[in-house]
């Protein structure tokens, strides 16, 4: 009598601690009633430290509610929920709210993330410069604060940048842009198609144009800027002096400080200040008009104003003048 009264207080103890907050259930084989084969299957653990496995059930199992969706509002994971649970066909989550990651991110397929506070996405991408930043496909930052996007790019110093298909940015603070362009040097800027910025401030745009002087910029068709702070712009334009430009087809400055513009302009031209060229061809350069550093002005033709050839003007009133010398000359005779 005495051991059956122990067995239905320990029955009534747990049937009352089942509608509690239970942090475990203790209807061992859930058929809605606690009886002696659950009292069984829990005194093998009685007197034991709690030490959950397995699935917590809703029911009972200390959120007091029966539904998963409340259950991870209970649980302080209201932000997250399953769309397709995980162990079913393409198992699929959402973040409902903001998302906070604190070290690093590894996103996709391949990827390495080993900078401090760096993040990768996309597969086969390597961001292991601190606080880099690299997504797509098969990119690389390696250096501090560096950013690379696209296929296969790569940023290798600090705070550069390099996105497109191939474009690399190796200088200080360099940017290369497009398909297989490159930066090379400190704060240097190559954009287009196989575009190259290798001096320091130099800028490279347009098709495989290049920037080789300091402060340099090269635009255009396979251009070509070659002198300090030198400008070349057009179709196989070249600026090889200081401070020179050249802009148009096939034209080249070579004279510090000068301009060219036009086509296949005359080269060597020592003291020019300005040149238009109106060659037809590497072996056939020439200028239609020169202005040098004394001031001069070399015209190869004629030169109108308001639709007067000012040539021609001046060889009248040169004729003009002569006459009227002719008829003083023979009033100073009489």
């Amino acid at each position: 009598m005495k051991q059956f009264l122990t067995l239905a207080l320990c029955l009534f103890s747990l049937g009352a601690m089942a509608q509690g907050s239970f942090p475990y259930n203790p209807d061992a084989n859930e058929n809605g009633t606690v009886g002696s084969e659950d009292l069984l299957a829990f005194l093998s653990v009685y007197g034991s430290a709690f030490l959950p496995s397995g699935v917590l059930p809703v029911a009972g199992g200390g959120t007091g509610v029966s539904t998963l969706d409340s259950a991870r509002l209970a649980l302080g994971m209201s932000t997250f929920a399953d769309v397709i649970p995980l162990g079913q066909s393409g198992p699929e989550a959402q973040v409902t709210g903001d998302l906070r990651i604190t070290q690093n991110l590894n996103q996709g397929q391949g990827n390495v993330a080993s900078g401090l506070y760096a993040a990768v996405s996309g597969r086969g991408g390597t961001a292991s410069g601190t606080y880099s930043f690299v997504t797509n496909q098969n990119s690389t930052a390696t250096a501090t604060c560096s950013s690379a996007i696209g296929e296969g790019t790569s940023a290798t110093a600090t705070a550069a940048h390099s996105q497109g298909f191939g474009s690399e940015a190796s200088g200080l603070a360099a940017h290369a842009e497009g398909y297989y362009t490159v930066a090379s040097s400190s704060s240097s800027h190559a954009e287009g198609y196989q575009t190259e910025a290798s001096a320091n401030y130099a800028h490279a745009e347009g098709y495989q144009s290049d920037a080789t002087g300091l402060a340099s910029h090269a635009q255009g068709y396979r251009s070509t800027a070659s002198g300090l702070y030198s400008n070349a712009s057009g179709r196989n334009a070249t600026a090889s002096a200081n401070s020179a430009s050249a802009i148009g087809y096939n034209v080249t400055a070579d004279q510090a400080n000068s301009t060219v513009v036009g086509q296949w302009n005359a080269l060597n031209q020592g003291g020019l200040l300005f040149a238009v060229g109106n060659g037809e061809a590497e072996d056939d350069r020439s200028d239609a008009l020169q202005v040098d550093t004394a001031g001069n002005v070399l015209a190869a033709g004629r030169l109108f104003a308001e639709g007067s050839d000012l040539l021609q003007l001046v060889i009248n009133l040169q004729a003009q003048v002569d006459s009227m010398q002719i008829q003083l000359n023979l009033l100073q005779g009489e």
